[in-house]
């Protein structure tokens, strides 16, 4: 990037895994090295730009690239407003993709909130888990809202929630989107029960009102 030039992550619009032995096996690959697609989001750059789903990125502007985190890299220190050429095997061959490097779409009005109140996610921000959002925290899944920060002393901090947390239900309601959340958390519980998918796990968390 360049001096001066504000540091922001292009939004793929892929999700980007490491190459395993056996993923490379069953590409048929004799390397270890790369990022996998393993998903594309409908109308995402790399969707338009021509990538596929099962695609391997190797290199980034003819530099060899051994993992996600070395796309990323590669492709934000590019910087927003260029053109970036991926190279890929797809069949066993190599193909050139030429992708344009923009920024990810900010979320809506109603898409995120700050909350406050007498609930264990005091000083959490929400988000609906638009493509984005989801490519940001590496999330799989579309459903619930994802804790995007917490404020340093409150309540939700206290209790452990972190970013990347992805509020599934809160007592017996199933949450999809920030209005549910707001909802459920509008009434005082005695004891408040929160499922939490934190990686690839998940908490049912138990917290005695106070």
């Amino acid at each position: 990037a360049e001096k001066g030039r504000k540091v922001e992550k292009p939004w793929l619009g892929a999700k980007l895994e490491a190459m395993t032995r056996d993923f490379a096996e069953g590409l048929g690959l004799d390397r270890v090295s790369g990022a996998v697609v393993t998903r594309l989001y409908d109308k995402g750059p790399g969707a338009d730009a021509g990538l596929q789903a099962g695609d391997v990125i190797t290199h980034v502007d003819g530099v060899e690239v051994v993992d996600a985190r070395a796309v990323y890299y590669r492709l934000m220190t590019k910087g927003i407003g260029r053109t970036a050429r991926l190279t890929v095997i797809r069949n066993k061959k190599p193909v050139d993709i030429e992708m344009p490097l923009v920024a990810a779409p900010k979320p809506g009005k109603g898409d995120a909130k700050n909350l406050s109140g007498n609930h264990p996610l005091d000083g959490a921000r929400i988000s609906n888990i638009l493509p984005s959002v989801a490519d940001e925290f590496n999330l799989d899944q579309t459903d619930g809202v994802v804790v995007t920060s917490v404020r340093d002393g409150s309540l939700a901090q206290q209790f452990g929630f972190q970013p990347g947390d992805v509020i599934v239900a809160i007592g017996k309601k199933k949450i999809a989107n920030v209005d549910d959340a707001d909802q459920a958390l509008a009434t005082r519980q005695q004891l408040w029960q929160i499922s939490v998918k934190r990686v690839n796990r998940v908490l049912q968390l138990q917290i005695p009102s106070w």
